[in-house]
């Protein structure tokens, strides 16, 4: 009764970035779509962190966001924050860099048409 419990003392903070995370989030949809309907190439079933913190950081240049710098710390907690998790089934994929640039276009060029 006089305790102090974790959960009710949680701070909640507002995202200093929505129109980043709003980018992200949609191409991390249209990957994972690319992904899913991309079984002839092998593509992994989910977006490795370092894949995930270039994007970041392409993203905030174009919003002109020069103060903003994804760490693999910032990866790791915004993963955490909007629930998008890794598989826990195995460790990250290892994308080929030709796959990686390959799926990079294809996924930008959707997403590009979506805007």
């Amino acid at each position: 009764t006089g305790g102090c419990n974790a959960e009710s003392t949680r701070i909640v903070r507002q995202d200093p970035y929505p129109q980043l995370t709003q980018k992200l989030l949609r191409w991390i949809e249209m990957a994972r779509q690319t992904l899913n309907t991309n079984q002839a190439a092998q593509a992994p079933s989910n977006i490795p962190s370092s894949l995930l913190q270039e994007k970041a950081n392409e993203f905030a240049q174009e919003l002109g966001l020069n103060d903003f710098k994804a760490t693999k710390g910032w990866v790791y907690r915004w993963r955490q924050r909007y629930q998008v998790q890794k598989k826990k089934d195995g460790p990250e994929p290892v994308v080929p860099e030709v796959m990686e640039k390959a799926f990079v276009t294809q996924t930008m060029t959707k997403l590009d048409t979506l805007t």
